[in-house]
C-alpha cells in the first residue's frame, strides 16, 4: 500500500502497539475532512476497504473518460459532416454508456452516501453489492429473490 500523509488528527486515539484492536471514536460526530483517517491503515481490513475505494472511484474516473472521448468523437462528426456516423454511432454509444455504466456510478455513489447503519437497523438484511445488483437487473429484470438478504439501493427495488 501506499504510505499515508497525516494531515488532520484522526477521529480515533490509538495507543502504540495496539495494532488489530478496534477502538471507538474520540467523538462520534468526528469526520475526517479529506481522504482517509490514518488509523484504516493500521487496520486489517486496510487492503480490503481500500482497494474496493479505489475500484469504485476508477470505475467512476473511468465512464467519464470515455463520454468525454465518445463526445470529442461527436465533435469530430460534426465537423466532418458524419451525420451517419454521429447519429448511428456517437448517439448510441453514449446512450449505452450512460445506460448501463451511468447507472453503475449512480448506484456507487448512492452506496458511498447512504447510512446502511442506519437501514438496516432492526432487520436481518446488507448493504447491497453493486455487482449482484447490475446481475440481478439483466438476469432476472431487476426482481429481487423473496429471501435476499441485500437491502434496497433503489426505494421499492
Amino acid at each position: 500500500t501506499s504510505m499515508t500523509t497525516k494531515i488532520f488528527d484522526s477521529c480515533y486515539h490509538v495507543p502504540a502497539g495496539s495494532k488489530g484492536k478496534v477502538f471507538a471514536k474520540q467523538d462520534k460526530d468526528c469526520v475526517y475532512p479529506v481522504g482517509f483517517d490514518p488509523v484504516w491503515y493500521l487496520s486489517s481490513q486496510e487492503i480490503i476497504y481500500l482497494n474496493s475505494f479505489k475500484m469504485k472511484i476508477s470505475v467512476i474516473f473511468g465512464v467519464g473518460q470515455m463520454l468525454i472521448g465518445y463526445c470529442l468523437k461527436g465533435f469530430n462528426a460534426v465537423y466532418f459532416r458524419h451525420w451517419v456516423e454521429l447519429f448511428a454511432e456517437v448517439a448510441t454509444q453514449i446512450l449505452l454508456l450512460a445506460a448501463l455504466f451511468g447507472f453503475m456510478d449512480y448506484l456507487i455513489i448512492t452506496k458511498w452516501l447512504t447510512d446502511w447503519d442506519a437501514v438496516t437497523k432492526g432487520t436481518n438484511e446488507v448493504a447491497p453489492a453493486i455487482i449482484q445488483a447490475m446481475i440481478t437487473m439483466f438476469i432476472q429484470g431487476g426482481v429481487k429473490k423473496p429471501n435476499d438478504v441485500q437491502a434496497d439501493l433503489i426505494p421499492n427495488q
